[in-house]
């Protein structure tokens, strides 16, 4: 059974979703390619095992899905920088690790939804920059250089997430604007949140 409750997607069962996605990336799929496929305008993209950024990518195109097929294991796709440019995306079931630069994943628009993706050995692991109305939950951000989660937006909700050893704040709430709840954010440097919230509520520290 997969994490929505019912028969595993496969490549070889993907008629029963085909209308949800517009192209399969990965080794089963059409390319491994992440970076080619958002280029060739794709904007609902399943991924299977093979899948991979193949330099740092940001997607400026708008009501998009971005959806690993992994069950409940996180897809590697790399050591890349990925920034979501425009609104109304879903993000699901990705690992960024070792990405050079300022970020692993960048929220750089409104309504996206993050769940249970990763980011390890990034600088700072997601950051949020002037949008709002974004949600992370179910996701890790570990072992990052500064903080784990950045936020520099209103309304943003975070939540369920083990924000954990990063080397900054776990989350900075650099706006004072964010609903932060159920998390688990400790054994970061320089605290578990720094600023804020306007919810904080049931969060380990």
């Amino acid at each position: 059974m997969s994490f929505w409750g019912v028969h595993p997607v496969t490549v070889e069962n993907m008629d029963r979703v085909a209308p949800v996605f517009d192209v399969v990336v990965g080794t089963d799929g059409s390319t491994t390619d992440i970076n080619a496929a958002v280029a060739a305008g794709h904007t609902r993209i399943a991924l299977v095992p093979g899948a991979a950024l193949t330099a740092n990518l940001v997607i400026s195109a708008s009501n998009g899905v971005l959806f690993s097929l992994n069950a409940r294991e996180t897809l590697d796709i790399g050591a890349y920088q990925l920034q979501i440019a425009g609104s109304k995306w879903t993000l699901r079931g990705l690992k960024i690790d070792g990405a050079a630069g300022s970020y692993g994943l960048s929220l750089a628009n409104t309504d996206i939804w993050v769940d249970q993706c990763a980011v390890y050995n990034c600088w700072r692991g997601i950051q949020n920059t002037t949008a709002s109305y974004n949600v992370i939950s179910g996701c890790v951000s570990k072992d990052n250089g500064n903080d784990g989660i950045e936020n520099a937006g209103f309304h943003h909700v975070l939540a369920f997430n083990r924000v954990i050893d990063n080397g900054g704040y776990g989350v900075d709430d650099i706006s004072n604007g964010c609903i932060v709840f159920g998390n688990v954010l400790t054994g970061n440097g320089s605290g578990a949140i720094n600023g804020t919230p306007v919810v904080d509520v049931g969060n380990e520290t």
